[in-house]
């Protein structure tokens, strides 16, 4: 497992820097780091880092993490990235760039086509790398790229790292900051399990209310996750669905039980065993 970890507002990968390429699209010193935002790329990795180097964007962002876990750093730390635009959040308006650093995750984002047919920018997207989901802000169902395992796990480490030495105050989406205008990082992304591994009550600032402890061993709790259309519906009430509840942990079931327990620090091997079930069913009663 990389240990990820910050020095002199760079980002390192067991105790090396991460590749870094100068973005031109800066801004100022950010004086209270208060906010961390996920973003999607709507693109691929090289091509993105190209984009948000180049002074035409007139955008750029912190980092981008690609599908393997790999990073590159474009903006120091301590300075402001143009990755949100026009957005506000509490009592920040116009922007939040000033006070936020911001994450692109390498991701299509929401496709094109149907079964078989689903591609982006006329590259083709394979079905299992797809899942039909209801964007938050509401509308229909539509496709869209889900994050390999080995990417979000780059993602929480790197944001703990970041939680741990700036304070952030808040995880959020460029969809929560700039609503109607951005949907990133969309219904694919499991920001729920991904804020609850970073912003947990060991580095969580102070106002926010810790939970309470969870039981070490698997001792029964209200919600009881058994069968394998309870694991199904679980994992769907968690956001990582939508799955078709009828009991067969086959390919999409068990891709959604890796990323649960990728998130929950388990043994990722897809099996919904009794630790696995356990986990589920105390997300559950936490959720409730």
């Amino acid at each position: 497992m990389t240990i990820w970890t910050v020095e002199g507002h760079r980002l390192f990968a067991d105790g090396c820097p991460v590749p870094f390429r100068a973005s031109p699209n800066i801004g100022g010193k950010i004086a209270e780091h208060r906010l961390l935002l996920h973003h999607f790329t709507s693109g691929f990795y090289a091509g993105s880092i190209e984009w948000l180097c180049n002074p035409a964007a007139k955008a750029s962002a912190h980092l981008v993490v690609g599908e393997g876990g790999e990073v590159t750093q474009l903006v120091p730390f301590d300075r402001a990235a143009w990755h949100a635009g026009k957005s506000a959040w509490g009592d920040i308006t116009g922007s939040v760039n000033p006070v936020s650093i911001g994450i692109e995750i390498a991701n299509l984002g929401d496709l094109d086509g149907s079964p078989g047919h689903y591609t982006f920018a006329g590259h083709a997207v394979p079905d299992d790398r797809v899942i039909m989901a209801r964007h938050k802000a509401g509308g229909a169902a539509r496709p869209w790229h889900t994050y390999p395992a080995a990417q979000i796990a780059a993602v929480i480490g790197i944001s703990r790292a970041l939680q741990a030495a700036y304070g952030i105050h808040e995880l959020l989406g460029h969809e929560d900051v700039a609503p109607g205008r951005k949907v990133d990082p969309g219904p694919a992304w499991p920001m729920d399990m991904v804020r609850a591994a970073v912003m947990t009550p060991a580095t969580a600032p102070v106002f926010i209310p810790p939970r309470p402890p969870e039981p070490v061993a698997e001792a029964p709790v209200p919600n009881v996750v058994e069968t394998p259309k309870d694991v199904q519906r679980a994992l769907v009430a968690l956001g990582y669905g939508p799955l078709v509840i009828d009991g067969d942990i086959g390919p999409a079931s068990e891709a959604a039980v890796r990323r649960f327990q990728l998130v929950a620090g388990l043994a990722v091997d897809g099996d919904p065993g009794p630790k696995t079930r356990a986990a589920l069913a105390r997300a559950m009663t936490r959720r409730t």
